[in-house]
């Protein structure tokens, strides 16, 4: 789950792929500065000023990683520019610098280009730069796990050894674990990656729940779901990019439901699995008229923007009251004020307008 979530955030950002043509072979001797450990978002700037091999290495390296936490198309894109500047800064200064292959190959993985991903990310690692950043190993881990996990674990267990408490590189091993029937061990991995991560992330607590799941731990895999559901919950903010953890929630949901489903079938007689099933089958009912109201304003907003400069006054009071029904209550009053300021007669406008203004 954890993959194609993210790569819903993140490949609708994406509008530019780097080249591969032109690196020279980097050196294999050659000090490289190594990143920074923390992840967290860059923040973008407009122009990067005349910056050393070093700075362009760590700006283009942290906004690469950065992906791995992005759950929203404006901060994708704005770390994906920053990369870009950097990377081209690093190529200008040091057409063969080792971390090259790594920013292609985490770009090309983006991108869905896996196979050319695979071929950077293996020079990476043959450098001495990569031979020692675990980062690097469980790249190239993660194109191999769906179909190659034993190829996969090799990776896994090389980035393992660099960094023993990374969470990213546990719930690796749990899916190697559990492609090759190793469901004991892959629960371990999972727990123990949902246990460093704090049990704050959908991703690990979904993940844990799911090889609970298999291995029969019904309360288990019940209370891991609910808090992955609980944790997405907590994450959805109104907005535009609101749709996309919403659709987040949605997994969370189907997720539990399946799991008390399975749990109703193993125990007939437990009364309170029926009821919890009912339960969440309704507020997954909620969950989807919800889902459906953002549809609507996505239709809406790309009439309105096709329309621009002579949009018909009923579709752009319907595109206000699609805000205002997703919570973009401040947004439908303006675009509502706009509108009687064109049309002071328009009856829907006002109704409107009074509506949100009460409330």
């Amino acid at each position: 789950m954890s993959k194609r979530i993210q790569s819903l955030f993140i490949l609708s950002a994406i509008v530019w792929a780097w080249p591969v043509a032109g690196i020279g072979q980097p050196s294999q001797s050659a000090e490289t500065p190594q990143p920074r450990e923390s992840e967290a978002p860059v923040e973008a700037d407009d122009t990067l000023p005349d910056i050393s091999v070093e700075e362009a290495v760590r700006i283009a390296v942290e906004a690469v990683n950065a992906f791995d936490l992005m759950m929203d198309t404006e901060s994708a894109s704005a770390a994906f520019q920053k990369a870009t500047r950097a990377t081209d800064v690093l190529q200008r200064l040091d057409p063969v610098n080792p971390w090259l292959y790594y920013l292609r190959g985490r770009v090309y993985a983006i991108a869905g280009r896996g196979n050319e991903a695979v071929e950077q990310l293996r020079e990476f690692t043959r450098t001495r730069a990569g031979r020692n950043e675990w980062r690097g190993h469980r790249a190239l881990a993660d194109l191999f796990v769906e179909h190659y996990p034993r190829l996969a674990q090799a990776s896994y267990e090389s980035a393992y050894e660099l960094k023993r408490n990374e969470p990213t590189v546990l719930m690796g091993l749990s899916e190697c674990a559990f492609a090759v029937g190793e469901i004991d061990k892959a629960v371990r991995f999972a727990t123990d990656a949902a246990e460093y991560d704090g049990h704050k992330s959908v991703r690990y607590e979904h993940h844990l729940a799911t090889m609970l799941a298999a291995r029969r731990d019904w309360p288990g895999a019940q209370r891991m779901a609910l808090r992955s559901l609980e944790i997405a919950r907590d994450s959805v903010q109104v907005g535009k990019d609101a749709h996309l953890a919403l659709e987040v929630v949605g997994a969370q949901y189907e997720l539990l439901i399946d799991v008390l489903k399975k749990r109703v079938q193993q125990t007939p007689d437990d009364a309170r699995a029926h009821l919890d099933l009912a339960k969440y089958i309704r507020e997954q009912s909620d969950h989807d008229v919800l889902m459906s109201q953002h549809e609507i304003l996505k239709i809406l907003e790309a009439g309105v923007l096709s329309t621009a400069g002579r949009t018909p006054a009923e579709l752009a009071v319907q595109y206000a009251v699609a805000m205002a029904k997703v919570g973009r209550t401040e947004e439908a009053v303006t675009h509502l004020e706009k509108i009687l300021s064109a049309e002071p007669n328009n009856a829907e406008a006002k109704e409107w307008l009074t509506r949100l203004r009460s409330e």
